[in-house]
Parts: structure tokens; sequence; C-alpha cells
């Protein structure tokens, strides 16, 4: 099922993860992990995690898949009793890792849209899962962004000597092995 949510609001649940619309995309079979999207969309649908989107990804999916192939495939799927899919709505520029995706939106000619789920993930210190060339190409960028938006968190963590939570990012290959899915 999917849960709207407003950003503002959102409070991220155990087992969620965000998905960008590449590591989704069950159409393109030259990809070179369909077959990993496809049990992805199975562990959604199963409900073994929680899927956060975004409506930019979501918007790039209808547009990777065509409109009446993502009605058939994935609406099922959303709308299944055992899936929960979040789905983040609102203004994404009042979150405080914008400025700084916005700066690399800017310096890398990186489309704003494949910054959406990135952004989530880092405000919401999620794993990303992803198979989008443009996010590993400017990962280490993600992780100084993330490192940057949680300072205070992770300085307090280092003196306390605890531990704390790292940017998380997965291909679908990845992610799969290691939800042995």
């Amino acid at each position: 099922m999917i849960i709207k949510v407003d950003l503002n609001e959102f409070t991220p649940e155990k087992g969620s993860y965000v998905f960008s619309a590449s590591s989704l995309d069950v159409v393109n079979r030259k990809n070179q992990y369909f077959n990993y999207h496809k049990r992805i969309l199975e562990i959604i649908e199963k409900g073994k995690v929680k899927a956060v989107l975004t409506p930019l990804e979501l918007g790039k999916l209808k547009n990777y898949v065509s409109e009446g192939k993502y009605h058939k495939i994935y609406s099922p799927i959303w709308c299944s009793k055992s899936s929960i899919v979040f789905y983040l709505g609102g203004n994404f520029s009042n979150l405080k890792a914008y400025s700084e995706l916005y700066k690399l939106h800017l310096n890398h000619n990186i489309h704003l849209g494949d910054l959406s789920s990135v952004l989530v993930a880092i405000e919401y210190k999620l794993p990303l899962i992803t198979d989008d060339y443009h996010h590993w190409s400017l990962q280490q960028n993600f992780h100084k962004i993330y490192n940057k938006r949680h300072e205070e968190e992770i300085a307090n963590a280092l003196i306390e000597k605890r531990k704390h939570k790292i940017f998380e990012m997965y291909t679908s290959q990845d992610f799969c092995k290691m939800l042995k899915c």
C-alpha cells in the first residue's frame, strides 16, 4: 500500500530503504541488473522491506517504462496489502542537505531529479538502492554531504565512543545479496 507522507512529518521505520528509479526498472531487459530489479519488487510486494520513493523518482520510473506498463506492473505492487511504500511529498528545498546537493547539481550538471532520492537518503539516514551511474560517480560527494549534514551527531558519537550511522549506498545486486533474496 502507498502511504503518502509530507517530508516534514516523515519518520523512517526500521527496514526502510530509499529506491531510485534505476533500481526498479523491470522493463529494460538489457540492463545488467534486470533480474535483481525483479527480486527487489518481489520483496517490496511481500512486505519484507519498506520502500521510500520520491515524486521525481516515480516520474522517472514512469518515463523509463511508459505510463501503460507502469500501471500494469507497479500499481499491483504498490497496492498490495503486504507492501509498504512511503511516497514523500512536500518542499524538498526545506531539507537541510538540499543546499549542498543543489551546489552539486550546479557544479556537476546532474539533473536535480536524480538527487531527490539521495537527498531523502541523506536527510533521514536511510540506505539508498540505486544503479544510476550519476549516483555512483558522485558517491564520495554524497559521503561528504552526509557527514556535513550530521556532523554534530557523528561528533557526539565519537566522543561517547559509540557507533554512528554512515551513508549507505548499494547497487540492486549488492542489496539482493545483503538480503539474500
